[in-house]
């Protein structure tokens, strides 16, 4: 069943269910308005039949007709009887023969209480409302009538009521159910022209998007969601070419330069010291290809999040020192200047493993790109109003495109001008370092200025465990 058809039959469900109600509403209603009217003109015709009767007990066939300087001639009704004080009839007069008297009625009438119940015909066909009275001169009751009315035309006129509303809410739900159907047809419009659209969408072409409504309901705020799910799709999907050329290539590069070293060994008889060069070559190719694989496994987990990091306290300055010392000798032989400047005792949770190796990654990247007789300075401080460590490592070399920095930290990518290949490694540095800060909870920012150096900035969020020993 199509939710247009069950749309309609929710909504025509209901609504049977409140025309029911309001039907069953406006019958009892009208039942308790005929049977009041029913009353009150009983209470009338016994108020101009005490009027009548004066201080004797009147004969009933002569009450037929009472004058009503209101309303004119009244009927008194199909049915009239006349009681003495000792409970004896005095005289019937109507249309129907003697009807039974209620003994109840008839007592609680010489004690001065009207009564009035309704009762079954002599035949059983139809319902009385009889109206048991006394018969008051002054305080003193002189006797009893009763007065009965059938209550035929009432139950007629209820139950012409009851026809006329269920042929009107019969009609107005066969109406409401075409109306509701068609409705539901062109509310749901904007949804088959987003499925006729989501069908022709593969992940071959992702560049099309869900038509939105022009109305800001429902049905546009799902059209926008799919439609910003799909271009996250897309950029996904490109990042995963580019991933995959890039990959592809940088594998593709040191084992073109193995094919080539071993054809070249092999063309002619070699030293030893010559197949030594070529197995030595080999051996930094294999290792350089060991460290691309060895990046995109970690690279993998961390996207999957099945990397798993140590949470302990980690102080901080002792890490930079230490790394930055370890360095040292690898920055001379560069030819460049690394200073630390004084860090101060700051205390993180995290991985001290990871975040050594996201420090050496960054002095790595400005040791390639910074040209000889350069400079490189790490600092460490702290944050105390936002409750974070920053390190920054910044380099005097050749600087970052202002067009390259949203993409610095792609898998593979380097800028055009400052991030060549012929400078060496794997193009996943910088990756692994943006991965490595947001499994901590915190983020890297890049300043940078061509022909004037970068400063890389990572933000980690301070323990609030005292420092250890």
């Amino acid at each position: 069943m199509g939710i247009r058809l069950r749309l309609t039959l929710y909504y025509t469900t209901l609504l049977a269910l409140l025309v029911a109600l309001v039907g069953w509403g406006v019958h009892a209603l009208v039942a308790r308005l005929l049977a009041r009217d029913v009353d009150r003109s009983l209470q009338l015709i016994a108020r101009q039949v005490n009027e009548a009767a004066g201080r004797g007990l009147p004969d009933p066939s002569s009450l037929t007709l009472i004058p009503d300087p209101a309303s004119g001639a009244v009927f008194l009704g199909e049915f009239v009887q006349i009681f003495d004080v000792q409970g004896s009839p005095r005289g019937v007069a109507g249309k129907r023969p003697r009807l039974p008297v209620p003994a109840e009625a008839l007592s609680r009438a010489l004690r001065g209480v009207a009564d009035v119940r309704t009762v079954a015909s002599a035949d059983g066909r139809e319902r009385i409302r009889l109206l048991t009275a006394p018969l008051v001169d002054g305080r003193r009751v002189t006797g009893v009538m009763q007065i009965g009315v059938s209550l035929a035309p009432a139950e007629v006129t209820l139950a012409r009521l009851a026809t006329a509303l269920a042929l009107g809410c019969a009609a107005a739900l066969v109406v409401a159910a075409v109306g509701g159907y068609w409705l539901a047809g062109v509310a749901l419009r904007p949804i088959d022209a987003m499925v006729s659209a989501a069908s022709s969408i593969s992940h071959t072409d992702l560049s099309r998007r869900l038509p939105e409504p022009p109305y800001r309901d429902e049905l546009a705020r799902l059209a926008q969601t799919f439609n910003a799910m799909i271009a996250r799709l897309e950029e996904a999907f490109a990042r995963l070419d580019r991933f995959a050329a890039d990959a592809s290539h940088e594998l593709r590069t040191p084992l073109t330069i193995l094919r080539g070293e071993v054809d070249l060994a092999l063309r002619h008889p070699r030293t030893p010291e010559e197949y030594r060069e070529v197995l030595a070559s080999n051996r930094d190719e294999i290792d350089r290809m060991a460290t691309i694989v060895d990046q995109l496994l970690l690279l993998a987990r961390a996207e999957k999040g099945q990397l798993v990091l140590a949470r302990e306290p980690v102080r901080l300055d002792r890490l930079v020192e230490e790394t930055v010392r370890q360095w040292r000798d690898l920055a001379v032989q560069s030819g460049l200047t690394l200073v630390l400047e004084p860090p101060p005792p700051l205390v993180v949770l995290g991985d001290e493993l990871r975040l050594r190796e996201l420090l050496l990654n960054l002095l790595e990247n400005a040791r390639k790109y910074t040209p000889a007789g350069g400079r490189i300075t790490v600092r460490l401080a702290a944050d105390e109003a936002a409750r974070v460590a920053r390190i920054s490592v910044e380099d005097t070399g050749v600087g970052i495109p202002a067009d390259s920095v949203p993409r610095l930290f792609d898998p593979f990518f380097r800028a055009d001008a400052a991030r060549a290949r012929d400078a060496g490694g794997s193009g996943l540095g910088l990756t692994l370092v943006k991965r490595i800060a947001d499994l901590h909870g915190g983020s890297v920012t890049v300043d940078s200025e061509v022909g004037k150096g970068t400063r890389f900035t990572v933000s980690l969020p301070l323990a609030e465990a005292p420092a250890p020993v």
